[in-house]
């Protein structure tokens, strides 16, 4: 496997690290910071770790120099440990089990914009309770709601209870250290990404977050093997992304990550406008050809590839009773493809237009179905729908490609 250089160094100190441990060193606590990594106490025995382009990455000086030359030894022994890693089909000394609490974010009913939300929440919101469900192998989610316990409250389509997701997650690494922590803070956040676009609803990160209590790892290992435990879905659609690094696809990888990001930050926007150019960047996001030629016609991969990629979910907005108040746009005897593209365009232009000249206002008070709250139920719509129908159908778009005419081919699987 290969390592970026600051990996190779954040490897070796975490070797460090747990060799020294072993060792038997009273080294309770280590830094946050990575250069220089202090493992230990400041006001006792300490070493501070420095990292270095070569091996064994790191160089490492001890508080106490009558035992320079024992930690020397673990050093180079580290760099081995390191080295050996990188080989094909190695591990890396075994894994940590992080975890997290997320918690749903409460509504605000003094949000003078919250009306413009309503349409929104009752078309994404799902419940998911007291389950137990995984993201492949490494990612274990327990899904329950902020009430009584046993006390399901089911007659509240608007305002349910707020969600509790707890979040496991399992780095491979030799332990707790420089190099698990960055991909599990990572990995965190885009698991948060995901739940929010499982359940509707945004969920927060706490400030930080900590490796697993040790009593909890035996059931974290059986509920891992356990194939009863499903996987996370939406509407029926597996959100297991993390296959893709596995297959090498690390552009579908990319653009996936891009488009839920940007849901969960569209979701949480006080004001329409807003909501709306991040739903329509989480779309657009899945067109992106990730190539230096990306920002040619970028008008016609969007409204080519949605047409493409999903004309049932399109035309069902079409056919939904306020799509002309939302959109301006009168269906008439229209062609389906034809009504299709003009709502792309008028999407796109929902969000190119308030980057280009500002926001407009839009405070309608009680109007929770004005056309404010209707642009932005449609536009979540879309941005859900788009993910979903690339996850099962994952492609590349080549309009815009200086060499390719984007005809009849314009999109390529994967």
């Amino acid at each position: 496997m290969e390592l970026r250089l600051d990996q190779r160094q954040s490897l070796s100190a975490s070797w460090l690290l747990r060799l020294v441990r072993e060792a038997g060193y009273d080294v309770p606590q280590t830094s946050l910071s990575v250069a220089p990594f202090i493992i230990g106490r400041p006001d006792g025995f300490n070493i501070t770790v420095t990292p270095q382009d070569n091996a064994p990455w790191i160089t490492a000086v001890s508080s106490d120099q009558g035992r320079q030359d024992e930690i020397d030894e673990l050093v180079r022994r580290s760099g081995e440990l390191c080295r050996g890693a990188l080989m094909p089909g190695a591990e890396f000394g075994g894994h940590v089990w992080y975890t997290s609490k997320l918690v749903g974010e409460a509504p605000n009913l003094a949000d003078p914009m919250f009306f413009s939300r309503v349409q929104e929440m009752l078309s994404a919101q799902v419940r998911i309770i007291d389950e137990w469900r995984r993201l492949g192998s490494d990612v274990l989610l327990n899904f329950r709601e902020d009430g009584p316990e046993g006390d399901v409250r089911d007659d509240n389509f608007l305002f349910p209870p707020r969600p509790i997701v707890d979040v496991y997650i399992s780095v491979a690494g030799p332990i707790d250290g420089p190099f698990t922590r960055p991909i599990a803070h990572r990995a965190m956040e885009f698991v948060a990404a995901i739940c929010t676009f499982a359940l509707g609803r945004p969920v927060n990160l706490p400030p930080n977050i900590w490796p697993a209590r040790d009593e909890m790892l035996a059931e974290l290992e059986s509920r891992r093997k356990d194939m009863t435990v499903l996987t996370l879905a939406r509407f029926g659609m597996s959100l297991d992304m993390f296959h893709l690094v596995a297959l090498a696809d690390m552009d579908s990888w990319s653009r996936l990550q891009g488009a839920l990001l940007s849901y969960d930050a569209a979701i949480r926007q006080q004001r329409e406008q807003v909501a709306v150019i991040l739903y329509v960047v989480a779309a657009e996001c899945l067109t992106n050809p990730l190539q230096p030629w990306k920002a040619g016609r970028l008008t016609t991969r969007f409204i080519k590839f949605f047409d493409e990629l999903m004309p049932a979910e399109l035309d069902s907005m079409v056919q939904h009773g306020n799509f002309e108040q939302a959109f301006g746009i009168v269906r008439g005897s229209k062609s389906p493809q034809k009504l299709r593209r003009m709502m792309l365009d008028s999407l796109y232009g929902f969000r190119s237009e308030p980057v280009h000249e500002g926001l407009a206002m839009a405070y309608e008070g009680f109007a929770f179905s004005g056309v404010a709250a209707q642009r932005r139920m449609f536009a979540s719509w879309f941005a859900q729908s788009a993910i979903l129908r690339y996850l099962e159908s994952p492609r590349t778009s080549l309009i815009g490609h200086p060499t390719t005419d984007a005809g009849a081919s314009a999109l390529s699987p994967c």
